[in-house]
């Protein structure tokens, strides 16, 4: 979780990620696979989208369980 920036506030039971936690790992697969990278992803808007989002869980909707 560290080598992704995030905490582990982002799991959800202390193991699984979060959508917020998963969307940083696409976010740096992406980054730093050709393939991957060449799929069509605007990484631009989804670092936005993460960035913008309030809570540890969610970045697409919201964080109420």
């Amino acid at each position: 979780m560290a080598s992704l920036g995030a905490s582990d506030e982002e799991t959800l039971d202390g193991f699984h990620g979060s959508e917020k936690a998963y969307l940083r790992l696409f976010i740096k697969m992406a980054e730093n696979d050709k393939i991957l990278g060449f799929c069509g992803q605007d990484l631009k808007y989804l670092n936005e989208r993460l960035n913008s989002s309030k809570g540890p869980f969610s970045v697409f909707g919201n964080d109420e369980f």
